[in-house]
């Protein structure tokens, strides 16, 4: 892993780096054990709380259909293969942030658009 492109020292607080410009292709660590489902609705308030004048929502089974000004965030990238694809049809306005378990007790958070 290019260590340059991880956010260290703040793991799940570390949000808001993907939440800015600069956040894309990112990658933060959510905290050893902590449940995938707590640090989602961790992420969700943080997003809320940054960026209140985006719609911001969280697609665990099916893709959204979203306009532009939103912030998606998708706990786990496994559960819907074809996010990548998706993301690549968004206008620049919208965020797309994806979990992915790296072992059964850490996951990742990456900025995927």
């Amino acid at each position: 892993m290019d260590t340059k492109c991880v956010v260290q020292g703040e793991p799940v607080k570390g949000i808001g780096k993907l939440l800015e410009p600069s956040g894309l292709g990112k990658t933060i660590l959510a905290e050893r054990r902590r449940a995938k489902e707590e640090a989602t609705d961790y992420i969700y308030e943080v997003a809320k709380a940054r960026k209140p004048d985006m719609n911001i929502v969280i697609a665990e089974t099916e893709i959204p259909e979203v306009g532009g000004n939103s912030v998606v965030i998708i706990p786990d990238i496994r559960k819907l293969p074809a996010a990548r694809e998706w993301a690549e049809t968004l206008p620049d306005d919208v965020i797309v942030i994806c979990g992915q378990d790296l072992c059964h007790q850490i996951t990742a958070f990456f900025r995927l658009h």
